[in-house]
C-alpha cells in the first residue's frame, strides 16, 4: 500500500512535542471557536503546556480561556509570558487589552466599595 505524503508527514512529527503541542493548542481553539468554554475548561492548552512548557500558542490561548473565565490576574500572567518570550503584534495587543480590563476591574472595585 502507498502512503500519502500527508499520512508521512503525520507519522513523521509523533513522538515530537512540537507538533503535539500545536495539535493541542488547535484542538483547543476548536472548542473555543464553538463556545465549549466550560466543557473545555483548558485541558488542551494545558496539555499542550505539559508536553512543551512555555509554548506560547497554548499560552496565548489559555490567557484568553482564563479571561473569560473572569481571571484576569492569571490571564494577564500567562500573556506576558508570551509577550516575553515573543513579542508577537497579537500577543502584545492582548496583553494590552488584558491589562485595560484588569485596571478596568480594579478601579470598578474601588468605586464600589464604601
Amino acid at each position: 500500500m502507498r502512503r500519502t505524503p500527508c499520512a508521512s508527514r503525520v507519522d513523521a512529527a509523533v513522538g515530537q512535542p512540537e507538533a503535539l503541542a500545536w495539535s493541542q493548542t488547535q484542538l483547543g481553539k476548536l472548542f473555543w471557536s464553538h463556545g465549549r468554554v466550560a466543557r473545555l475548561r483548558s485541558r488542551h492548552y494545558r496539555i499542550a503546556l505539559a508536553v512543551r512548557p512555555g509554548y506560547v500558542y497554548a499560552l496565548d490561548a489559555l490567557a484568553q480561556v482564563e479571561a473569560a473565565q473572569g481571571r484576569l490576574r492569571r490571564a494577564v500572567a500567562l500573556e506576558r509570558r508570551a509577550t516575553e518570550t515573543i513579542p508577537l503584534p497579537q500577543f502584545v495587543a492582548t496583553l494590552g487589552d488584558l491589562e485595560r480590563a484588569q485596571r478596568t476591574t480594579t478601579q470598578q472595585r474601588r468605586a464600589s466599595t464604601p
